[in-house]
């Protein structure tokens, strides 16, 4: 059985010129792990952080630490909310137990990446980045298409953190399936999760890649 590995992801966004936007960094096409995709700053949580308090606690501390080193900004830890929780299915080679913060900064503040594990950085508009994965020019993982998606409803940075801090934790325990040549990455509230079936009726919590990119699907 793969071992499950402690992560933790921040959302830095701030208010630009026409809107929301967002960081995302460029990882290294050499790199073991998503190479060449876009991601947001971000790592795995050490043995250090781990032993010194709870998995969601180290996660805190770790994603100031990785943002640091990956892209030279300094958080303030009490302006981290946490918003998100991703589990990697099973069936992935590699998995990890990921907490997602979101954090608002403002447009002064430098960028500077290594060059080595993350090669480029841009601020953009989440529509703007979901329209680009669309004509095969952005390469995103599931979770981050899906916070994108959920960040392109917002006009400005304040209304985003409002509205996670109203909603909470939003948990994604994934099942895998497989459908008419299809993958399907199912979530708890989808009604074949259990069964692992995508075309059972009723509601629907989901999502898959195609060759136009990541899909997802929610009507609950």
């Amino acid at each position: 059985m793969t071992a499950i590995k402690p992560a933790a992801t921040v959302v830095v966004v701030r208010d630009g010129d026409n809107g929301l936007e967002v960081l995302m960094l460029c990882r290294n096409r050499q790199a073991g792990f998503v190479g060449g995709y876009w991601v947001f700053p971000g790592g795995t949580v050490t043995k250090h952080e781990l032993d010194s308090s709870g998995e969601q606690s180290a996660a805190l501390v770790a994603v100031v630490r990785e943002c640091r080193e990956e892209t030279g900004l300094d958080l303030d830890i009490g302006r981290l909310l946490p918003f998100a929780y991703w589990l990697t299915p099973e069936e992935s080679p590699k998995r990890f137990s990921t907490w997602f913060f979101i954090y608002q900064t403002n447009d002064s503040d430098e960028i500077v990446v290594d060059g080595e594990e993350i090669i480029d950085y841009r601020w953009e508009r989440p529509a703007v980045l979901i329209k680009q994965h669309r004509r095969g020019d952005l390469k995103l993982m599931p979770p981050t298409y899906v916070t994108l998606l959920e960040l392109s409803e917002f006009s400005n940075a304040r209304g985003a953190l409002s509205s996670y801090q109203e909603r909470g934790i939003r948990h994604y325990i994934p099942r895998i399936a497989a459908q008419e040549g299809r993958i399907y990455t199912m979530y708890q509230e989808d009604a074949g999760y259990e069964s692992r079936n995508p075309e059972i009726s009723g509601s629907r919590h989901l999502s898959w890649m195609d060759e136009s990119g990541c899909h997802y699907e929610r009507n609950i």
